[in-house]
């Protein structure tokens, strides 16, 4: 007759075999998920250098210079400054406001010549709170008493009527914050160098490694509308500018480079 009795000495290496095959498997567990944490921290790692730039998250400390960097250039070229002649002495003013303002909520990013130490571009973002409604109305209306008067319906329509067609963000996409892209600016002298896309990257690796999943744009520009729409984003909204009437005519009369304002969105969790 046969024995099915195992040695004492086998049923210890048994145990001992298995013991160690799950040591073995939390340790590929750990390893695994140690591995995806330094490849998020390492995908919104910053500062980060590509050809001569330094690419950072902007601090209260740059406020002024990229201020500056948007009253010599952008409110002088942007189409909807451009078609009501935006003066540099109007822009000031609102301009150091609102980049002090946005700059606070830590996701804005900068572009830094490393060579003469001068911020070159800056895109300035900010985070859009469903349990901060009443502080964005505050904001909006602090933005009006800055702005000069003749001005106010430029913000109304950037603000307001551009994107009043946009869905609910909030519900879309199952979130409670989401990040605005707000403006982006390359100084002429560093125009052709791939900044403009490469702080445009940055800027969504700093959205994900905070955890903000959705990001939304109006493009006031159509090349700008074009970029994004090559990189995924969903159009939700848009407004013919022209249909923009105040005391009774066409507030952006004149306008050239743009026909029709448009609100994007895309979710950064989606692959591109």
């Amino acid at each position: 007759m046969v024995s099915n009795r195992v040695e004492p000495l086998q049923v210890k290496f048994q145990i001992r075999t298995s013991k160690k095959s799950n040591v073995e498997r939390l340790l590929r567990i750990k390893k695994s998920s140690t591995k995806k944490k330094f490849i998020k921290e390492k995908m919104g790692q910053v500062p980060r250098v590509i050809d001569g730039i330094e690419y950072d998250i902007a601090t209260d400390d740059d406020a002024q210079e990229i201020a500056e960097l948007f009253i010599s250039d952008f409110c002088l070229t942007e189409p909807l400054n451009k078609a009501l002649k935006v003066t540099q002495f109007e822009a000031r003013t609102p301009v150091e406001f609102g980049v002090r303002k946005v700059i606070k909520d830590g996701i804005s990013v900068k572009a830094t010549d490393i060579s003469s130490k001068k911020i070159v571009a800056g895109r300035l973002s900010m985070i859009v709170d469903s349990a901060k409604k009443g502080e964005d109305a505050v904001a909006l209306r602090e933005i009006f008493q800055v702005v000069p008067e003749r001005l106010h319906p430029l913000i109304n329509f950037v603000t307001q009527v551009a994107s009043a067609e946009m869905p609910d963000i909030f519900q879309k996409f199952g979130v409670d914050k989401y990040v605005e892209f707000m403006a982006v600016n390359v100084n002429v002298d560093y125009r052709g160098k791939r900044i403009a896309q490469n702080i445009l990257n940055v800027a969504y690796d700093v959205c994900r490694s905070k955890e903000f999943h959705v990001v939304k744009v109006l493009a006031t520009n159509p090349r700008t509308a074009h970029i994004f729409q090559k990189q995924g984003f969903e159009k939700v909204a848009s407004y013919k500018v022209l249909d923009y009437i105040h005391d009774g005519k066409s507030y952006f009369e004149g306008i050239e480079e743009l026909e029709i304002a448009k609100t994007f969105l895309r979710d950064l969790r989606t692959a591109q």
